[in-house]
């Protein structure tokens, strides 16, 4: 539904529960912190400050007054500028996934509404796309080992996963990328990790052909850990990041071991998850997830789980 005033909003999306529990809120409030963080990445611009108790559409917030950032890093698919020229938001056609997995969002002016309340700038960020950004998280793990024996930690064993370091930051990050128009989710998973750890890009013929074979060897079966909204800094008003994050264990050899980096990467290799690994903060609760359903060591013991 398209509506246009602070009422419509409170009205359209307002939750049917009076009182929401604690616990919800608190998630509620945890799941949206690094999307509410300045400045933008990559940027001077300072967002607007939105308090804890100001997340949500549907309580009123008079001061807000929100910077406006339309600037698409990669521009990968040929997006309208103008939202008002999106042909139609909340659902699946014409190639193009704009279903959000966190629920039916509002269209204000317009313009999409993230879900998860305001994150203090409008427009696109350097997203690609107005509303959801669908982005496959491919965590691929092995049992970690130091000369040939098992890495253990009080008592547990101790996971390894391929790690990337992008171009411009110091933390180590999971393979990840946007889905393509058309793509299903796991061809999404598939061809972001030989685009981003094997060099998909610059390989052809029988080696193309043998990366395809491995790859899907690797991610013929998987466990999805986590599918919708991601705390993400570069979230705004009007388009956010949802993952499909998905664990590939390998159990047995062989594994990928001759890593070539992709575009805005600079570095690949296997990380260990232990106390000194630095991944990126917004993975982290992502990792635990992963270690408990593993039963592996957990050095991420203070995540919140969303």
């Amino acid at each position: 539904a398209v509506v246009s005033t602070q009422s419509a909003i409170t009205a359209g999306i307002a939750n049917k529960n009076k009182i929401t529990p604690v616990t919800e809120l608190w998630k509620r409030i945890f799941s949206h912190k690094y999307s509410r963080e300045s400045p933008y990445p990559g940027t001077a611009v300072t967002k607007f400050p939105v308090p804890d108790n100001k997340i949500s559409w549907t309580v009123k917030f008079e001061a807000y007054r929100p910077p406006r950032l339309d600037s698409p890093r990669l521009n990968l698919f040929d997006e309208p500028a103008d939202p008002y020229l999106v042909s139609y938001f909340n659902d699946n056609k014409e190639g193009v996934n704009r279903q959000s997995d966190v629920a039916e969002y509002a269209i204000v002016d317009g313009q999409p509404l993230n879900p998860k309340g305001r994150t203090g700038l409008t427009g696109r960020g350097e997203l690609e796309r107005w509303g959801p950004n669908h982005i496959t998280l491919s965590l691929i793990s092995r049992w970690a080992k130091r000369d040939n024996k098992l890495i253990v930690i009080n008592n547990l064993r101790v996971l390894e996963v391929i790690a990337i370091r992008k171009t411009g930051y110091d933390l180590w990050d999971l393979p990840n990328g946007y889905i393509d128009m058309g793509e299903t989710i796991s061809g999404g998973h598939k061809r972001n990790f030989m685009e981003s750890v094997l060099g998909y890009n610059e390989t052809t013929g029988v080696e193309k052909l043998k990366m395809m074979q491995m790859t899907d060897r690797m991610m013929q079966s998987g466990i999805i850990l986590y599918k919708g909204y991601f705390d993400d800094a570069r979230n705004t008003d009007n388009a956010w990041i949802e993952v499909h994050a998905v664990n590939y264990h390998q159990e047995d050899p062989p594994y990928p071991e001759d890593f070539v980096a992709g575009d805005f990467i600079d570095e690949v290799m296997w990380k260990t998850l232990d106390d000194k690994t630095t991944m990126n903060r917004n993975n982290l609760w992502i990792l635990k997830k992963m270690c408990i359903h593993m039963g592996a060591y957990n050095p991420y013991k203070g995540e919140v789980l969303i």
